[in-house]
């Protein structure tokens, strides 16, 4: 019961080439795809989507928020549960602008010689630029949704 409306949960799970980042029950989430941001609540019908870079917000069924900085990979709702298969993820409170500074300013250094080293230039220089917007925001205490890709 929340506010005085039934709200049904779902099962979560984030992961990452490193291993598991999150798991368990949500009453929504909030996630960026390379097209824009998707909200997902329970009972969504199947979907896969490629994820972009930025905030990714769970609400949890007994109050309050979970907020995380995704880039990459894939969201996939199947059988009433999402999957984030993420390339990158983090706690959204652990980012730090000087760090995400310092990301832009390699991101920025990298070799522009062939079509593809351009377009891994611009695409780190994207995520860095949504990192570091994020990073700002926690800093500074707001929220705001941003997606890039």
């Amino acid at each position: 019961m929340t506010d005085g409306y039934y709200i049904t949960s779902f099962r979560y799970e984030v992961l990452t080439p490193q291993g598991r980042v999150d798991a368990g029950q949500t009453v929504s989430v909030t996630l960026p795809a390379v097209d824009g941001s998707i909200g997902i609540l329970a009972r969504r019908a199947p979907l896969v989507a490629e994820m972009g870079a930025g905030r990714m917000s769970v609400r949890r069924p007994e109050g309050g928020s979970v907020e995380y900085y995704v880039a990459g990979g894939f969201a996939q709702v199947r059988e009433g549960a999402l999957t984030v298969l993420a390339e990158e993820c983090a706690p959204a409170e652990s980012l730090r602008p000087e760090a995400a500074l310092a990301e832009l300013e390699r991101a920025r250094r990298l070799p522009t010689d062939t079509e593809a080293d351009w377009r891994r230039r611009e695409r780190a220089m994207a995520i860095a630029g949504v990192k570091l917007r994020l990073a700002r925001e926690q800093a500074a205490g707001t929220t705001v949704q941003y997606s890039s890709e």
